[in-house]
């Protein structure tokens, strides 16, 4: 499906449409080539390094004659920072026969700590900054909290600050019950009860990937289990309590599944131990901003991600066959969780204005975090092409009213 037609199908089953223009596509960063000159026999005196503001850092490169005015950081760094992964320019201010050296100070954007989970990059740091940042992160005064929205601080040493690569959750895996925003999983146990029947013969593959997957699934069914009680605490109509009682069942059966796939590559049968459910918050403005985040988000990305799997299956026709059924699925629960927000603003409660506002920023946070990664790119396109047009429409029928 199109994501035009995706936000089309979000917009009908609000029963709202969309007659405003198409969402403009980013032209990318264009990359600025300087062609270098003649660095002369003569040198300008050595400059000092730039004084940078709170939340910058000074870098310096220094490069082989002949000197070109600017100059891009390298771009074969490996473990690089967001802020240098970005490839930032820096002036020319000193140059000889031989050398060539450029200041820079670098825009670190702090952030609070990140959530998500652990990314495959390596540590990497940045120069420390001259002054505090804005976020400092514990005892080290300097060095911010989070950097670009994925980057967590790890330490200081040697004048400069380090950071661990997280990455936000991806979504295909489910719909997860949640404490503070973190996911709550059940660890993996030996059971014979949860495997499907794809779990009965061995086969090689890698069982972790499929293991991490059922479990998410299986968290999913707590996750619609609160999210049931949440509507019953506002009254909601009888055929949303029922689409999500069945949304529950298909969890378990992506659940099932998954941890047959799982068993069928761990050559041992596999399901959950206890899950520890956190306890409801019922409020209205939770029950808005959990089905914003983790249905109208998260479960859009999970259908797209599990149908583009399925896709490239050629050569697996359990696991296609399981991915393209969560696709459907997972369709099917993204639309039902646009309708249960369409309801929450229908009846006027006084908390789900603000909660809108809030999930609409929220929104432009993580098409930020996710554009600073590779894997992140193809889903923030899918949050501003398809959601945050979906939600805009919502919050505007609703001043319109």
């Amino acid at each position: 499906m199109h994501l035009r037609d995706l936000r089309l199908h979000f917009l009908a089953a609000m029963g709202l449409s969309c007659h405003g223009k198409e969402p403009a596509h980013a032209e990318g960063r264009a990359e600025i080539v300087v062609a270098p000159v003649d660095a002369g026999p003569l040198a300008p005196p050595p400059a000092d390094p730039p004084r940078c503001g709170p939340d910058q850092s000074p870098l310096e490169l220094r490069a082989d004659a002949p000197c070109p005015p600017e100059a891009r950081y390298p771009s074969e760094g490996k473990g690089l920072c967001a802020p240098l992964s970005q490839r930032p320019a820096l002036r020319l201010v000193s140059k000889s026969e031989t050398e060539c050296v450029y200041h820079a100070c670098i825009d670190l954007a702090p952030a609070p700590p990140p959530q998500g989970i652990d990314g495959p990059g390596p540590d990497c740091c940045v120069p420390m900054p001259d002054r505090p940042s804005s976020s400092p992160a514990g005892a080290q005064r300097q060095c911010p909290a989070g950097l670009s929205g994925r980057l967590a601080f790890k330490g200081a040493e040697h004048g400069k600050c380090c950071y661990r690569s997280r990455e936000p959750e991806r979504h295909y895996r489910g719909r997860p019950v949640r404490v503070g925003g973190e996911a709550r999983l059940a660890a993996p146990a030996s059971r014979e009860d949860w495997a499907a029947a794809a779990g009965a013969s061995a086969r090689p593959g890698d069982a972790v990937t499929w293991l991490d997957a059922a479990s998410m699934e299986h968290a999913s069914i707590a996750s619609f289990a609160q999210l049931s009680l949440a509507l019953m605490a506002h009254a909601a109509p009888p055929d949303l309590l029922r689409d999500c009682h069945l949304a529950a069942i298909d969890e378990i059966e992506h659940a099932r599944q998954s941890y047959g796939l799982a068993s069928a590559r761990a050559g041992r049968r596999l399901g959950p131990g206890p899950l520890d459910v956190p306890p409801l918050d019922a409020s209205m403005s939770a029950l808005v901003r959990d089905t914003i985040r983790d249905g109208c988000v998260g479960e859009t990305l999970a259908a797209i991600e599990a149908s583009e799997g399925a896709a490239q299956l050629d050569d697996d026709g359990d696991a296609r066959a399981v991915l393209s059924q969560i696709a459907r699925d997972e369709l099917g629960h993204a639309s039902l969780a646009w309708r249960i927000v369409a309801w929450a603003v229908s009846t006027g409660h006084a908390d789900v204005a603000p909660a809108l506002r809030a999930a609409r920023a929220e929104l432009d946070r993580s098409v930020a975090a996710r554009e600073g990664t590779p894997a992140g790119v193809a889903e923030a396109r899918v949050i501003r092409e398809v959601v945050a047009p979906c939600l805009d429409a919502l919050i505007s029928a609703r001043l319109a009213a």
